[in-house]
């Protein structure tokens, strides 16, 4: 099935989410075994930050919580959070939410590395790499379990670009 056809992406903004919408996100956590954020911690992030969402006849099926700060470099993009429903696997979900991200920030940001921390036993580490990050020589402030991943923001669009087409976009 199209992902068009049943699916809708856009930025919300996180002050007036609404408490369905952060249950939907923290059962997204919890429904992918991921120790998830407590809903006031993720609720937290989720204002504080730039939310992306995918959602399927009006439910919240993945999301990304992205912000700009200095964690690793100056002036750089951190990707708190990506999760996507696991029945919603492999239909570019993520690909997705990742380049709307992109299109927000790339006047801005285009030449700042995008950065992020992923467990070295994820399988999203082998879709971060297919996309183009690159595992930084870097410690991960999340603890010795991570790995910090990095990419240009340019890059990240016309990697995604390629992977799916503008035209699907």
């Amino acid at each position: 099935m199209d992902i068009k056809d049943e699916t809708v992406f856009k930025k919300i903004d996180g002050r007036s989410v609404t408490s369905e919408g952060l249950s939907q996100m923290v059962e997204i956590e919890r429904e992918n075994e991921i120790e998830p954020y407590s809903e006031e911690m993720l609720l937290r992030c989720i204002k504080d930050m730039d939310n992306f969402v995918c959602c399927d006849h009006g439910k919240i099926v993945g999301f990304i919580t992205i912000h700009s700060c200095s964690r690793y470099f100056r002036d750089s993009l951190y990707i708190v959070n990506i999760q996507v429903l696991r029945p919603y696997w492999g239909r570019g979900i993520a690909k997705r939410l990742m380049y709307q991200a992109y299109q927000y920030y790339r006047q801005d940001y285009a030449e700042k590395l995008v950065f992020l921390d992923v467990t070295k036993t994820n399988k999203a580490m082998r879709l971060y790499e297919k996309i183009g990050f690159q595992v930084m020589d870097l410690p991960s402030k999340n603890g010795s379990t991570d790995v910090v991943m990095a990419m240009p923001l340019s890059l990240l669009g016309e990697s995604i670009e390629k992977f799916i087409g503008v035209d699907e976009i």
